[in-house]
């Protein structure tokens, strides 16, 4: 098994985060908007409701907190993601039983499948020293990292991170883990409790199609 890479300190995580454009702010979003589709559900909806608006409405606000920066749309192996060109990374959101907890790997709530296991083991491959310099290594080879939220009871975590395997349909090791909600951290008051630069993500400004399947 491989080491894993933990990043926790404040300072360390706003430095990390610098690779994907974003701020610890925006991460704080994407989780408060997961946690208010949850208490959303009532009694009369379905009993997956919870796990479904959280997998709906954290990929969407994955999205328009990515897309603002120039990543696209990623639907490779009918995974829902967003991805970025220049560095080759994409990111999946996931609702997990845990999250930045240094003694447990996040568990996803819904087993993970063989397209998962190909995605995350082909990142795992570094292909530049075989290419030519005016090749692109990252449209070939992306880095696949996951968001992971996890909501149990009034305290929710969250990390950003990358798998190193998937085995038994679970993540089984991480490359890096980057802690961006501990357990205790969170306000069920005032849950974004770090002042963003940007306004809130308007939706309206990304076009959006609706079609039939």
């Amino acid at each position: 098994m491989q080491q894993t890479k933990i990043i926790d300190a404040s300072l360390e995580v706003d430095d990390r985060l610098k690779l994907f454009g974003v701020t610890k702010a925006e991460l704080f979003q994407i989780a408060h908007k997961v946690v208010m589709a949850r208490n959303g559900v009532v009694s009369i909806d379905p009993v997956t409701a919870s796990g479904q608006f959280a997998y709906i409405y954290g990929t969407r606000a994955l999205r328009e907190v990515f897309m603002r920066r120039g990543w696209e749309i990623d639907r490779s192996e009918n995974i829902e993601a967003v991805y970025n060109k220049e560095t080759g990374i994409k990111i999946i959101y996931q609702s997990a039983d845990k999250a930045s907890n240094q003694n447990q790997v996040p568990r996803a709530i819904s087993d993970k499948g063989a397209g998962s296991k190909r995605m995350v083991a082909s990142g795992q491959f570094d292909l530049e020293m075989f290419l030519e310099p005016k090749e692109n290594p990252a449209s070939i080879t992306p880095k696949v990292w996951y968001f992971f939220v996890a909501v149990n009871g009034s305290d929710v975590c969250a990390e950003l991170s990358r798998p190193g395997t998937i085995e038994n349909h679970q993540f089984k090791d991480f490359v890096e883990r980057i802690f961006i909600i501990k357990s205790g951290e969170w306000d069920p008051i005032n849950p974004i409790n770090i002042v963003s630069d940007n306004n809130d993500i308007d939706t309206e400004e990304f076009e959006i199609n609706v079609s039939r399947k």
